[in-house]
């Protein structure tokens, strides 16, 4: 067991010593109980607890999950300032790609990230479309030490889960990655390669005002620009925006867009009206999710022209 401990009092006021204390008062209980003493393993547990200490009150928490949720496994990768992979998958259900996953009727499917680091939304979205169950890799889980544990029935669904993840091989999905830096686009080839997905993946480096989108159908463009958060980067983060607004009116007809925006301030640099903007936390930032549909309509000349043709947010 290990413990894990976060607060304090008047008279627990070091986390160490709280934790301490909390695996003296298990271990004592478990051996006047069973006659044995646990040991403790700090690094690969078969049982994690956790107790957060505040206001004169204690929360103690049994962990069923074992390594965070959002860590996918499968030697994958997070570069530079990511999104976690369950904020990601959530931005992508917002958007709707699942429902384009249902819908699909073998015509294939288009997403893309003209901004996309690691890969995050990029293997968060072929997951889904591929019927791949996050986490289905892991080889261990915090219900494993769990005494009333079903293994049994645990088994039949991860057999249910590969079986559903070899159906949906043949699905007809390519995802398209482009980012300026090479160490990014390094970073998801590792990542395509160590989940076996290089097949549906198309990465390369590339400049935001030369995303073109894939020869197919109007698909879904999701991306996370920066947010500037340092003064310095505030007004490159601005210019990026306008210029993926730029780039998604005159590039990307007919394609939905899901843009997610750092602050309400840098959601309104873009210049097109969004059909929505979802408020959503990534970790204390508050940001918004902008939901756009691209017109099919082209503009004349380039730049942003298109701004006074009926297009932008007023």
């Amino acid at each position: 067991m290990a413990v894990d401990f976060v607060g304090g009092s008047e008279t627990i006021r070091h986390s160490q010593f709280g934790a301490y204390r909390t695996k003296d008062a298990v271990v004592d209980g478990i051996r006047a109980k069973t006659g044995r003493r646990p040991s403790v393993d700090l690094r690969d547990p078969d049982l994690r607890i956790n107790v957060h200490l505040g206001g004169g009150f204690a929360t103690v928490s049994i962990d069923m999950a074992g390594t965070p949720l959002h860590e996918r496994g499968a030697g994958r990768r997070a570069g530079k300032a990511p999104l976690k992979e369950t904020l990601a998958a959530a931005t992508l259900r917002l958007a709707g790609w699942h429902e384009r996953v249902k819908a699909d009727q073998g015509d294939g499917l288009w997403l893309m990230d003209p901004l996309c680091g690691s890969g995050t939304f990029l293997f968060e979205g072929l997951g889904m479309a591929l019927d791949r169950a996050p986490g289905l890799h892991r080889d261990r889980w915090g219900i494993d030490g769990w005494r009333v544990h079903d293994e049994g029935l645990f088994a039949g669904v991860l057999a249910e889960a590969k079986e559903r993840q070899r159906a949906g091989q043949d699905r007809r999905v390519r995802v398209v990655g482009r980012d300026r830096l090479h160490a990014a686009i390094k970073g998801a080839e590792d990542n395509a390669q160590a989940m076996g997905l290089t097949a549906f993946v198309d990465l390369a480096q590339g400049e935001l005002h030369d995303a073109v989108p894939p020869l197919g159908p109007p698909g879904l463009l999701i991306t996370n620009p920066p947010y500037g958060e340092r003064m310095a980067e505030a007004v490159e983060a601005q210019a990026t925006m306008a210029e993926l607004g730029n780039v998604l009116r005159h590039n990307f007809l007919g394609w939905s867009a899901a843009v997610f925006a750092g602050s309400i301030a840098l959601s309104k640099r873009i210049g097109l009206r969004p059909d929505a903007r979802v408020p959503i936390f990534n970790g204390p930032l508050d940001c918004r999710l902008l939901l756009l549909s691209i017109s099919s309509k082209p503009v004349e000349g380039s730049g942003p022209g298109w701004k006074g043709q009926g297009d932008a947010e007023e």
